[in-house]
């Protein structure tokens, strides 16, 4: 498929900064986007107006990120006031159509990123966009791959928003087990052990033929264990290191940058994890009764055990084990606790059905952007595709 810079199929503008004096918060002026702060699912959620808009982009536009979250993108609902971290592509009537656009943006967005310069935050220039290629078959086929992408799309969002929904629905449950009037309140290490795991040196690590697989702050990620990169524990060698295996429902946390953008990376171990083995810098939680570990993993997920730790940042944030086992957890009645049980083991198992159903989407939408950038997802019309004459990079605009 034929390839034109972006900037011979559409107008590109970069956003600056308006006067300091000219910001507020009572909706005077134009909103305006600094950066991807501002952004919301699809469309803008801004904080700041201006009434002294310099570059303003119109509704139907694609805001992109041009400073740190660089590709990420938005789209103008209305009017904006573009801040210096975000521009606008406008596509050109009747060349390039916007949602086609925007499915290749996001697509291309590792491409884009390399782009980046600076020492704070990376940041493009104009000329990196307007120079960016771009597949541009007849219009006709960029609204028919569009449409495709968008019905493809819209179900890895369905799938998506169900997955939010059962999350919904397990929180709530959580708080209708806590909120009795038989709970009580008690530190974490008075119903449950907390331990940190063995130092294990790395040139004792083996294949997997023979090994147990290590449990280390890089196979924690919120609210699963991923063993995509695991290292191995010769299995001749754990006669010492009982202490540190792992058991099902027990609850596991990285202690080294706990908070990423997806959530804090803690986990409750499932049978197909073991066996494994606990390693130093991720901390182990065992209730005696194991059906306060649910109650556990839920509570240490709210905002108060963020405020509760003292976070250390020498090299790495970090989460001290004191911290952990200071941490004050609610215990409800007997009742109320086997009850949440049963029902955060359901949700969970319908949980890891959904999740695997949309790794399916993700899997499938993939196939279906990299072909239809190829300009082969209509066969059929890939001749006609390679039949449009290429723009020159000078062209008018």
């Amino acid at each position: 498929m034929n390839e034109v810079p972006l900037g011979s199929v559409a107008e590109i503008l970069m956003g600056t900064a308006p006067p300091g004096e000219t910001y507020n918060t009572v909706g005077e002026g134009l909103p305006m986007i600094a950066g991807a702060g501002d952004y919301g699912e699809r469309y803008p959620e801004t904080k700041q107006w201006t009434t002294a808009p310099a570059r303003i982009a119109e509704a139907g536009d694609l805001i992109i990120c041009v400073r740190a979250t660089i590709g990420d993108l938005n789209w103008a609902d209305k009017r904006y006031c573009l801040g210096r971290g975000v521009g606008a592509l406008r596509p050109h009537s009747g060349k390039l159509d916007v949602s086609y656009l925007a499915h290749y943006m996001t697509m291309a967005k590792a491409k884009l990123e390399r782009f980046g310069t600076g020492s704070t935050f990376p940041a493009i220039r104009r000329c990196h966009l307007e120079d960016f290629p771009i597949p541009l078959p007849v219009l006709a086929e960029q609204k028919r791959i569009a449409a495709v992408l968008d019905k493809a799309d819209a179900l890895r969002t369905k799938r998506r928003q169900a997955i939010a929904i059962v999350d919904a629905l397990a929180e709530s449950a959580y708080q209708q087990a806590v909120s009795g009037p038989d709970v009580t309140y008690q530190r974490l290490d008075a119903v449950g052990e907390v331990i940190t795991g063995f130092a294990f040196p790395s040139e004792s690590f083996c294949s997997a033929n023979g090994g147990i697989r290590l449990c280390r702050g890089a196979n924690v990620l919120p609210r699963t264990l991923d063993w995509n990169d695991t290292a191995w524990w010769p299995k001749t060698q754990t006669d010492e290191l009982n202490r540190f295996c792992l058991a099902a429902r027990d609850v596991i946390l990285a202690l080294d940058r706990p908070w990423i953008s997806s959530g804090l990376k803690i986990a409750i171990v499932k049978t197909n994890d073991l066996p494994s083995l606990l390693v130093q810098r991720v901390a182990r939680i065992r209730a005696a009764d194991s059906r306060m570990n649910v109650i556990i993993y839920n509570a240490i997920q709210h905002a108060d055990f963020m405020q509760h730790c003292r976070i250390t940042e020498t090299t790495i944030p970090h989460i001290s084990p004191k911290d952990v086992q200071s941490f004050v957890v609610p215990v409800p009645s007997e009742k109320a606790m086997s009850r949440f049980t049963q029902i955060a083991a359901s949700l969970d198992r319908m949980r890891c059905r959904m999740l695997a159903q949309a790794a399916d989407l993700e899997s499938c939408f993939a196939s279906i952007q990299s072909a239809a950038f190829a300009g082969t997802l209509f066969p059929a019309s890939a001749s006609a595709a390679r039949s449009q004459p290429r723009l020159a990079t000078g062209a008018t605009r």
